[in-house]
């Protein structure tokens, strides 16, 4: 290929850019792929770093320079040009993920300190990049200096090094300056360190005199140096340092040094010599030092924010740091890399494979386990998994040396996740199979055995009968832990097991239809979304069942087609399955087809065909011993009483089925029985911080078990909505807010539409319409629908879109006029006639043309199969709604009163509705403003405005109409 396009940068960085693009002629122009391949990143990555204005990170151009075989210590002084600042000024504090407190330290030290300071840490850790950082952003002069693993030590490079970056060979340097103005026998004694200072040499006698001359020299011009000006030295990678530099460095360490120096140890390095390891105990534990620990995740995830130049996706910081651990390098090389799944990068899989190939056999045996096994075991299981045929206590020994494994008290295990990948992929065909079988073996005998490791391991040795049965147990284990996206795989797998091989009777705790209803929960609870449990349950339909397990299988299907898709068939298949369970004894499975069939046919305001159900559940429950389940059917049977008009035995019934649950023993169904009774307290006219506290229970336990199922949905929704109705937005957001996190598509539904609603009185509308939006593709039926579409006037509204929210009104009010569901719709009517009456102010509609829209909202109510202003209507709400109707009819016509708006003010101050009240009132003063009434309707609004708090859009509203 031909050369790539030049960036337009200047100084240092040009002179890296150029460096780059003539090391790349020299090699022959080899492609971006070519490149990539070589050094383990993506082509992608190479051409940002040839062709892009931005520093590239060091680890990536070290790569590319080896891959062209490029000097690397060349181009890491020109990185390090370009990364230092020029101008003169204080540097801005540089980007650097994590290490904030270590990064103020060293750069302190340099400022202000005296004597050593050691960062420490193993490779990759970070030293060189926390050092660097410290250094380009200090305030002082930094000189560096950098020792290098050479095959023969070259005496005190790294100190002829530290002199030169200062300066002191360029004659007009300040440094120079400072070097004329010391005794003239400090100029001959460090020229030998730099020809180019060009001295007239003179006999100085033995070669130990010459030395300790030497290091007096050197002391002298380093304190003449610091009382000049500020001067800090910073010298990278100590263990291989020369004797001579490790000498001056104790040599500074032991006295008041006016420079202070900074230098990065490698630990935990078995190359470290025997010399180098005394150095460090002699002078290392009398000097000051600042270990480096492995980032966090956070830490992390700021780490690749400043490698992409983006926020890095939850999922993308999840793997990566699941593979590295928090080691900076790991994560840069992973992150660079455009090779997925478990692939160590090239570069990565070099240095480790070299370090296993120098196993002996019984290394390798022990690291091959070890890495199969993918967690720590203890000696005794590592004896076990390796057939017992090795004395472990001296191979062990000989791995912790060479830093392949760590241990603490009595567990073993590789030092890195990479390495046990690294491990993974040097495994020959055939070699894998007996170790997963016998780590599955040692694992199965734990106390508490990891089912769904011991599963992995039967799979990956192709053992499908084994694997079948840890997969049905650690499905049920994660059930119990209320996991479903974990349950959901394994459940997955164990049906695709039992569909490839049928087991043997006998040989699984779990029938076949257990395995197809639990799969289709599962799914349903991590979202898998409803074309893909349609497939599921399609599946279990097919399938050969006995009657029992065809009626399991009839219910699920039929509460998904009920709920997304044909009711009708929904509603046979939940009859079907009713009537099987009905033939048989009393069971659990029973019971939750009728409360399925209660609570479908509730939501279609159909009550009166199912009220045997409750007496039935009820009824079962009792039989079978199972007061949780009759807790979920008294609480039914409390909205049935709301219904027939006794709302003081409702709420009395609702709290006494919240108090029969046992939160510690069933937390599923402590929430079951609270999402029953929910709804009749809010419905029942509760105050919130009753409703809160009775449910208070049940969010414990969906927080501890982190529960996102319909049920919480239906409790969050409720709380939240109960604190909106008193005006406290705040407690609204913090009770639902914190269950929306990372939730997309159909989950939570409920608790979305409550979000709207907080989302607009914030007034943030955009987001409030967009979320409802996604809901209203969904909800396609029934009061949830209807609910959905309520929200969703009340932000169009606020919006100035009166004709469009009239339409979704009407659409809403379909759905509820049959039925019970017909006399809870007062809000729906009072709203349908407010979207009339801002549609007549907004279009300066006339006489006529009022009249005409105020028949089309009472033809609407005419048209429900009961009235919801008359005497079979329930809710704590009516008569304020009822009064509010009023006031809306009557301003369609602009007949509407002061007076009619404050008593329906009144009416929501008896409810503490202080929202619904100001709203009445804000409406008044508009009335009285008409009439010439200043004097009133400045005191309407003044509580207004009072009552409105957290409501922008009202108080908004309430503001315009007192600055008139």
């Amino acid at each position: 290929m031909s050369a790539l396009p030049r960036p337009d940068v200047s100084g240092p960085s040009r002179r890296l850019n150029d460096a780059l693009h003539d090391l790349h002629h020299r090699a022959g122009w080899p492609s971006l792929r070519t490149l990539a391949k070589e050094a383990g990143v993506s082509h992608t990555t190479v051409s940002k770093v040839f062709s892009t204005a931005a520093l590239p990170a060091w680890g990536t151009l070290e790569l590319l320079v080896e891959a062209m075989h490029g000097d690397t210590e060349q181009f890491h002084d020109l990185w390090i040009a370009a990364s230092t600042p020029t101008n003169g000024t204080q540097p801005s504090t540089p980007q650097i993920a994590g290490r904030r407190a270590e990064l103020d330290a060293v750069r302190r030290h340099l400022e202000t300190g005296t004597g050593l300071l050691l960062v420490t840490g193993e490779a990759g850790i970070g030293k060189t990049t926390l050092a660097g950082a410290a250094a380009r952003s200090s305030a002082v002069v930094v000189a560096s200096a950098r020792c290098r693993p050479l095959s023969t030590p070259v005496p005190l490079m790294p100190v002829a090094d530290l002199l030169r970056d200062v300066g002191i060979v360029e004659e007009a340097s300040w440094s120079a300056a400072v070097l004329r103005s010391c005794p003239p026998w400090v100029r001959s004694a460090i020229a030998p360190l730099l020809p180019e200072l060009e001295v007239e040499s003179s006999p100085v006698g033995p070669d130990d005199f010459a030395r300790q001359r030497l290091m007096t020299a050197l002391v002298v011009l380093l304190d003449a140096l610091g009382a000049d000006r500020p001067v800090g030295l910073w010298v990278d990678d100590l263990p291989w340092a020369d004797p001579g530099t490790l000498d001056l460095l104790d040599l500074l360490a032991s006295r008041p040094a006016v420079v202070p120096t900074v230098g990065t140890w490698r630990t935990d390095d078995p190359d470290t010599s025997r010399d180098h390891l005394e150095w460090w105990d002699r002078v290392g534990t009398r000097s000051a030092r600042i270990h480096l620990d492995p980032l966090s995740r956070d830490e992390t995830a700021e780490q690749l924010a400043l490698m992409d130049g983006t926020t890095p996706s939850p999922t993308r910081v999840a793997e990566i740091y699941r593979r590295s651990l928090g080691q900076p390098l790991f994560t840069e090389h992973l992150a660079q890399t455009s090779q997925s799944g478990d692939t160590v990068p090239g570069a990565l899989a070099a240095v480790l494979s070299k370090r296993l190939r120098d196993l002996g056999p019984a290394g390798w045996l022990l690291t091959r386990t070890l890495g199969v096994a993918e967690r720590p075991l203890t000696v005794d299981q590592l004896a076990r998994a390796t057939d017992g045929d090795v004395d472990l206590t001296p191979v062990l020994r000989a791995l912790v040396g060479q830093r392949i494994v760590s241990g603490s008290d009595d567990e073993v295990q590789l030092r890195h996740p990479l390495l046990a990948e690294a491990v993974r992929e040097m495994l020959v065909p055939g070699e894998a199979a007996g170790v997963h079988v016998r780590v599955a073996e040692v694992l199965s005998e734990l106390p508490d055995p990891p089912a769904a490791e011991i599963a992995a391991h039967w799979q990956a040795a192709h053992r499908p009968a084994e694997e079948l049965v840890w997969r049905i147990r650690a499905a049920r284990s994660a059930e119990a832990r209320f996991a479903a996206r974990e349950s959901f795989p394994e459940w997955a797998r164990a049906r695709e097991l039992w569909r490839a091989t049928p087991p043997p009777e006998g040989t699984v705790d779990a029938p076949l239809a257990e395995v197809l209803v639990r799969t289709i929960e599962s799914a349903i609870g991590a979202g898998q979304g409803v074309d893909a449990v349609r497939l599921i349950i399609d599946d279990a339909m097919a399938a050969e069942l006995p009657e029992l397990g065809r009626a399991e299988v009839l219910l699920r299907s039929g509460d998904l087609q009920a709920g997304f898709g044909d009711l009708e068939l929904g509603l046979r298949q939940l009859d079907e399955s009713i009537r099987i369970h009905l033939r048989h004894p009393p069971s659990r499975e029973a019971a939750h087809a009728l409360e399925t069939r209660f609570n479908i046919m509730s939501a279609l305001g159909r009550e009166d065909q199912v009220r045997g159900d409750v007496d039935r559940g009820r009824a079962i429950a009792r039989a079978i011993g199972a007061s949780d389940v009759e807790a979920v059917f008294q609480a039914q049977s409390a909205w049935l009483r709301l219904l027939n008009g006794d709302a003081e035995e409702a709420l009395r019934l609702a709290q006494r089925a919240v108090r029969k649950s046992d939160p510690e023993w069933d937390p599923s169904g402590t929430i079951r029985v609270a999402a029953h009774a929910s709804e009749v307290l809010l419905a029942g006219g509760a105050r919130a911080a009753v409703i809160a506290a009775a449910m208070a229970p049940a969010l414990e336990q969906a927080e501890r078990w982190h529960i996102r199922r319909f049920f919480i949905d239906v409790v969050v929704s409720v709380v939240s909505e109960a604190f909106l109705r008193e005006g406290d937005v705040r407690a609204a957001a913090s009770v639902v807010e914190p269950y929306l996190r990372n939730v997309q598509g159909a989950e939570l539904r409920r608790c979305q539409r409550a979000q709207s609603a907080v989302d607009l009185r914030r007034d943030d509308p955009a987001s409030a319409q967009a979320r409802l939006e996604r809901i209203r593709e969904i909800d396609n039926y029934g009061i949830g629908a209807a609910d959905c579409d309520y929200a969703y006037t009340d932000v169009l509204l606020w919006s100035g879109q009166a004709r469009d929210s009239a339409a979704v009104l009407d659409r809403a009010i379909g759905f509820l006029r049959h039925g019970t569901l017909a006399l809870q719709t007062a809000a729906f009517f009072v709203m349908r006639a407010r979207a009339a009456a801002d549609v007549a102010d907004a279009a300066h509609v006339g006489g006529t043309g009022r009249i005409q829209l105020r028949h089309e909202v009472e033809a609407l109510r005419r048209a429900s199969a009961a009235d919801p202003f008359g005497p079979q209507a329930f809710g704590a709400d009516l008569a304020a709604n009822t009064a509010t109707w009023h006031c809306e009819l009557a301003r369609i016509t602009a007949q509407d009163s002061v007076e009619s708006w404050a008593r329906a003010a009144g009416e929501w101050d008896g409810l503490h509705r202080p929202h619904d009240a100001a709203y009445c009132r804000w409406r008044a003063a508009q009335s009285a403003l008409r009439r010439g009434q200043g004097t009133v309707a400045a005191k309407l609004l003044k509580r207004a405005t009072t009552d409105a708090r957290e409501h922008v859009p009202l108080s908004r509203a309430i503001a315009g109409t007192a600055a008139r």
